[in-house]
């Protein structure tokens, strides 16, 4: 019962974390994108 319960546990943690990590990364690509849109700007 105790590995059901663990294995449960995990199988529920396992996508949050890949959620994280998805956000995680695109924040980065947007945060840079948005960075070179200023850079952009600034050399307009």
């Amino acid at each position: 019962m105790c590995l059901i319960e663990h294995a449960k546990g995990l199988v529920m943690v396992i996508p949050t974390l890949q959620i994280e990590i998805i956000l995680n990364v695109c924040m980065g690509i947007f945060k840079q994108i948005f960075n070179m849109n200023k850079n952009d700007i600034n050399l307009l």
